[in-house]
C-alpha cells in the first residue's frame, strides 16, 4: 500500500480531492491535533483484471492508496509533524489553487498558484529545520561521550541538510545515495519526501493545463499532476 498526505492552503481543494479518490462523502473532520481523515483508494488496473480472469484465484487484492487530509485550521507543517499518518506518508500530495471563484475566498485574497505553492514549500522546510537542528544538537553530544562512525556519517549528512535547507531548498532536492537516504529515513522528514503538484483549475482553462507559460517552476525530482475539481 502506498500513503499520500495531501496538503494545502485552506480553500485549494485538497478535501474535494480526498472524497474524490477515496469515496469518503461524508467523511467525519478530524478534531485531536494528531488526527486526519484517512482513505483508501483501489487502483484500477487492467492487467490484474486479466490475470484474475486467466487464473481465477481465490482472492483478489488490487493496489491501494491511502490518503491522509487534515482540516484546514491545523494543515500547517508544524502540525503534520505531530500526525502518524504525515510522518509515515511515501509521498505528499499538494494541491495548488488555480481556480477563480469570487464564492470562495482565498485565504490571502488573491489567486496566484507559485506563491501558494511557495508558502507551503517554506513551511515543510522549516518544520524540518527544527528537527534537523534538534537533531544535530542532540549528536554533538553523544559524539563527545562516545565518538562513533555512524553517528559521524549521519552528522555529516543532516549538516548538508541543514545548508539546504537554510538556503530554502527541500531534502528531496539534495540528492542522497541510497545509503544516505536510508540513514535519513527514520526521520520521517517531510520535505524529503516525493512530492506531487496537483493544480486545481478552472474547468476553462483544463484544456490549457500543460502550455509552459502555466508551469510553475520545481525541482527536476518533484513531480507535477494537474486536475480539475468540482
Amino acid at each position: 500500500m502506498l500513503r499520500a498526505g495531501l496538503v494545502g492552503l485552506p480553500s485549494s481543494g485538497k478535501t474535494t480531492l480526498f472524497q474524490l479518490m477515496t469515496s469518503a462523502r461524508e467523511a467525519p473532520r478530524p478534531q485531536g491535533r494528531a488526527d486526519a481523515n484517512v482513505g483508501v483508494s483501489r487502483v484500477p488496473d487492467d492487467r490484474l483484471d486479466q490475470l484474475t480472469a486467466l487464473f481465477n484465484p481465490k482472492k483478489r487484492v488490487p493496489a491501494t492508496v491511502e490518503f491522509a487530509d487534515m482540516a484546514a485550521g491545523r494543515s500547517d507543517a508544524k502540525s503534520l509533524v505531530d500526525v502518524a499518518a504525515y510522518r509515515n506518508a511515501d509521498a505528499l500530495l499538494h494541491v495548488v489553487r488555480a481556480f477563480h471563484d469570487p464564492s470562495v475566498p482565498h485565504p490571502q485574497s488573491t489567486v496566484d498558484p507559485a506563491r501558494d505553492l511557495r508558502t507551503i514549500e517554506d513551511e515543510l522546510i522549516l518544520a524540518d529545520l527544527m528537527g534537523v537542528e534538534r537533531r544535530l544538537e542532540r549528536l554533538e553530544k553523544d559524539l563527545k561521550k562516545t565518538p562513533s562512525a555512524d553517528l559521524k556519517k549521519e552528522q555529516e549528512i543532516l549538516v548538508r541538510g541543514r545548508a539546504s535547507l537554510e538556503a530554502g531548498r527541500a531534502l528531496r532536492t539534495l540528492g542522497l545515495s541510497g545509503e544516505e537516504a536510508r540513514r535519513l529515513r527514520g526521520f520521517q522528514f517531510l520535505s524529503a519526501k516525493p512530492l506531487l503538484i496537483v493544480m486545481n483549475l478552472d474547468e476553462a482553462d483544463a484544456a490549457s493545463a500543460d502550455a509552459p507559460e502555466r508551469q510553475p517552476r520545481r525541482h527536476p525530482k518533484e513531480e507535477r499532476g494537474c486536475c480539475t475539481l468540482p
